[in-house]
Formats: C-alpha cells, structure tokens, sequence
C-alpha cells in the first residue's frame, strides 16, 4: 500500500515533451492556481486517495518547494535540499538529496508547476458541483512513453484544488482534497527531528 501511494501520486508530475496546442483559459485557471499556491506563506491540505489499486489518506504541507508529507504510513521532509522519508512499519528514516524527477514523483503538488512542461491542457465542462462553482481542467500527457489523464476541480471563487482525478492503464484514482488553508510555515516545519522518531535507524543516502 505504501508504494501504491507514492506511486499513485506520482502520475500527476510527469515530464514529457509536450506537442500540443493548449487552451488560453485552462493555461489561466492552472496559472492562477500555481501563483497562488507559490506566493502563500505556506499551505495544508488534507487528501483521501481512492483508487481501484486501495485507498489512503494523509496531509501535505507546502512552502515554496519545500514540503511535508504525511500518509500511508510514511513521512517526508524535504527542505529544499535535504530529504527525509521516514517508514514507520520500519522504523527507519532514509536521508538523501533527491533529484529533480524523484522529488516530482513524491509531491503531489508538482503538477501545478510542471503542467507547462509536460502536459496539454483544456477546458472540461463541468461548472458546477452541488452548489459550488468550479473549473474543470483536463490534462493529457504529451510523449510516447506514458499517457495520463487528469482531470482538475478547481474552486471558481479561491481557485483552490478541490478534486484530482487520474487514468493511467489499468490505474484509475481521485484524490479529494477534504481541506485547503494558507497557514503560517515555519521553514523547521521541512526537517527531520530526532525527536520525531527516537527510536528509528538513521539510513544516510546521500
């Protein structure tokens, strides 16, 4: 399960090169939700995961790159350098210095930076959810290697995510994003404590 989640969240930071034509509206949705994502003195959110693969749930938060990760029995720090992944069942936490696409496959965020690069993008149709207003934004991969589909919720009033839904082969998964406030981080928030876990095994990586 626990390499069913990062796996799952993986599909929304492919980088293929993209080919196609995109959609100036849905280019404006995804940029407003990036910038105001990026210009935020921090974020939480919290996710439940249903797929036909298992289900999970967890919470992010976010600062500029810099992120926190909790969910399916593993932890992630990553303080724009350093990253820590500690594995409860196993009461181990591996320290490293990722790479640019193993970062892009643990955050589930990536996508709102990286939608340029590697996806095209276009208007769905849904406008309304209940009540609520929302934009739909449908992203398809570009390249040969791998094709996924997301599909984007985004609140029309806060331009929030509210709904992520993927199709990658046989892999079908919605992430609902059940809460979304900006809040106050502090940069310690993205590193590891001893204190957080005493009693696990320090595996240095780097």
């Amino acid at each position: 399960m626990k390499r069913f989640v990062l796996l799952t969240l993986s599909l929304l930071a492919f980088i293929l090169p993209i080919s196609a034509k995109n959609d100036p509206k849905a280019g404006e949705v995804l940029d407003k939700v990036s910038s105001s994502i990026a210009k935020s003195n921090g974020i939480e959110a919290g996710y439940t995961l249903l797929s036909n693969q298992g289900n999970a749930s967890g919470t992010i938060q976010l600062k500029g790159q810099k992120f926190r990760m909790d969910g399916g029995g593993i932890t992630t720090w990553f303080d724009g350098k350093t990253q820590w992944t500690y594995i409860k069942a196993n009461e181990e936490v591996n320290v490293s210095v990722p790479t640019k696409q193993e970062l892009q496959n643990i955050n589930p965020y990536a996508f709102l930076y990286m939608y340029k690069k590697g996806f095209a993008y276009k208007m769905g149709p849904t406008t309304k959810v209940g009540k609520q207003k929302v934009y739909e934004i449908i992203l398809n991969s570009t390249g040969k290697s791998a094709q996924v589909q997301i599909t984007l919720l985004v609140d029309q009033a806060t331009y929030q995510p509210l709904q992520i839904k993927m199709i990658e082969g046989n892999i079908h998964s919605v992430i609902n994003i059940n809460s979304f406030k900006k809040k106050k981080l502090a940069d310690s928030t993205f590193a590891f404590k001893k204190s957080y876990a005493p009693k696990a095994e320090i595996i240095d990586l780097r």
